[in-house]
């Protein structure tokens, strides 16, 4: 796991770009966790896969992968940098187009079962990569919102207090 020592420089997004981003993430965020549900109520992979219940994994594999992928499309229209995140989604770009392609269109040919299994390594880097991103923004602006309200409550006696100053006594 890395730790930054300094915060990234602030990056000009929107609240609604945010949040939209956000909510892309949770959805491929939930097929990771039903993912990992299926691995850990069999034991493992194999044992997924010797339950015949390879289909459901493979389900949520496919919708997780794909959903990253949109979340790294969106990460880039909104114009936003990440070395981590942009490193990891430019060097499996084709993997990740390749699962979004085969999850949303139909075809005969599809992703075989090793290259899938292998993508988990470098995707579950990418999902945290984009989750530690998307929450530093959110903690970001949470922070400068605490900061503006603080400010408007410490500026708005001030201002009734020299409003009263002003006032001629009667």
């Amino acid at each position: 796991m890395t730790i930054r020592t300094r915060m990234p420089p602030r990056q000009k997004i929107s609240d609604e770009a945010l949040k939209r981003l956000a909510q892309y993430w949770t959805r491929a965020a939930l097929m990771r966790d039903l993912m990992h549900g299926v691995i850990d109520k069999h034991g493992g992979t194999q044992e997924v896969i010797d339950a015949n219940a390879d289909w459901e994994l493979e389900a949520y594999l496919a919708y997780w992968l794909a959903g990253l992928f949109v979340v790294v499309e969106g990460f880039n229209k909104l114009k936003l940098k990440d070395a981590r995140v942009q490193k990891l989604f430019h060097a499996h770009l084709n993997d990740l187009k390749e699962f979004r392609h085969e999850t949303y269109h139909f075809t005969l040919s599809r992703v075989k079962g090793g290259k899938a299994v292998r993508a988990v390594n470098w995707a579950e880097e990418l999902h945290e990569a984009t989750r530690q991103f998307i929450g530093e923004q959110i903690s970001e602006k949470t922070r400068l919102e605490r900061l503006r309200e603080f400010r408007a409550k410490k500026k708005g006696p001030q201002v009734v207090r020299a409003r009263r100053r002003k006032e001629p006594e009667e």
